[in-house]
């Protein structure tokens, strides 16, 4: 199941970012457009695979706090749109939705890094190691910022995790965050 939604999930993604900037002419292409096309790409992705990725979530948790009645990526969407309806496919989706802004902090923090470099070292011609770095360290920081939504947007799309027992049905990302920060203190965010 993993395979497959990751197969939809990146084509879906490509098809919709090379649509897009095929409207554009390549001299009116850039870094920031890039980005801009690549969020819109990414929205219509989280909107279109949220269900496949909320079974996946579910099927990874199997056997910590749930049994469930499916094994495959198919008869977990028949299952869930049965028994739970149809609106639970897109658990979490306001928190993937938000972490389509993951590769923009890291594209931000890449470009940063590298024009302090500049700064300090000029424009000598950096190795493969020097921009393995950069990407890197700028992910780290994306990860790190944008981890406590991951985190929400799993337990959203696991269906029974035990911290939801105290939450509302249709509790959104602020009341988990603050539910996780209470029970686990900020560390919980990175859990």
């Amino acid at each position: 199941p993993v395979m497959q939604s990751s197969c939809i999930s990146n084509f879906v993604y490509f098809y919709v970012f090379h649509l897009l900037k095929s409207f554009k002419s390549r001299e009116a292409q850039s870094a920031a457009g890039d980005l801009l096309l690549g969020a819109l790409a990414g929205a219509v992705n989280v909107l279109s695979t949220t269900p496949f990725w909320v079974v996946n979530t579910r099927l990874k948790m199997q056997g910590i706090n749930c049994d469930l009645p499916y094994n495959d990526l198919i008869s977990g969407l028949r299952y869930i749109a049965r028994s739970e309806g149809v609106q639970k496919l897109w658990s979490g989706t306001c928190a993937s939705l938000m972490l389509v802004a993951n590769p923009a902090i890291q594209f931000s923090v890449y470009e940063a890094i590298k024009r302090y470099l500049t700064k300090i070292y000029g424009n000598e011609s950096p190795s493969v190691l020097y921009y393995f770095a950069l990407g890197a360290i700028s992910k780290l920081v994306a990860t790190f910022v944008t981890y406590p939504l991951q985190l929400v947007q799993t337990k959203m799309r696991h269906g029974n995790d035990e911290m939801k027992k105290n939450l509302p049905p249709n509790a959104g990302i602020l009341e988990m965050l603050i539910c996780i920060v209470k029970a686990k203190g900020l560390a919980g965010l990175f859990s």
